[in-house]
């Protein structure tokens, strides 16, 4: 998608947002608005962070304007040209702590590799995230992404913020998209 494309996405959907806001527009409409633009943010940090770059910003500069140090931004940022394959692992990622959240695990375990599956029934998968939530209380909200590469593996870390504590997800993508390796972590 093109900055311009991405530009004019966020200008509607944000008018959208606005007016049902002000009470001047459908609010079923607005709500699609609202999930679109929490989409479309990751997008326009991410370009907005190429053309800081471009413009000489220090990976230092950019860290401090995000809340995160140089090296986090540079971490999320600047390992390399983010490719089409490394955007959709992390919306994938993002969409397994969603269907986590949402108590969608047989959509979650349809998304594991073989042995990922055989290992890891729906039942226990659903046991251990209610064991969390039992434990942490309920997710209040997810972080900004990041994303490395081992091995062949893409591997994607989504920050966690429980009610009583902020863990990440990691989630690790074999080549072919299919899940490997699904763990929830202590944050460093």
């Amino acid at each position: 998608m093109t900055r311009v494309n991405l530009a004019g996405l966020i200008r509607h959907n944000a008018e959208l947002v606005a007016r049902a806001l002000e009470g001047e527009g459908p609010a079923r409409e607005a709500l699609v608005g609202a999930l679109s633009l929490s989409a479309l943010t990751e997008d326009a940090t991410r370009a907005l962070v190429v053309l800081a770059r471009d413009g000489g910003a220090t990976w230092a500069e950019i860290g401090d304007l995000l809340h995160v140090s140089r090296q986090a931004a540079q971490q999320r940022f600047g390992g390399g040209e983010m490719t089409e394959s490394t955007v959709a692992a992390v919306r994938q990622a993002e969409q397994v702590v969603r269907h986590l959240s949402d108590g969608e695990f047989d959509a979650v375990h349809a998304m594991f590799d073989a042995l990922m599956s055989s290992r890891l029934g729906v039942a226990e998968l659903a046991a251990v995230w209610q064991q969390l939530v039992s434990n942490l209380g309920e997710l209040r909200g997810t972080g900004a992404a990041s994303v490395t590469r081992k091995g062949g593996y893409t591997i994607v870390d989504v920050p966690l913020t429980f009610a009583e504590a902020e863990m990440k997800a990691r989630v690790t993508f074999n080549t072919d998209g299919s899940i490997g390796g699904l763990y929830i972590l202590n944050l460093e």
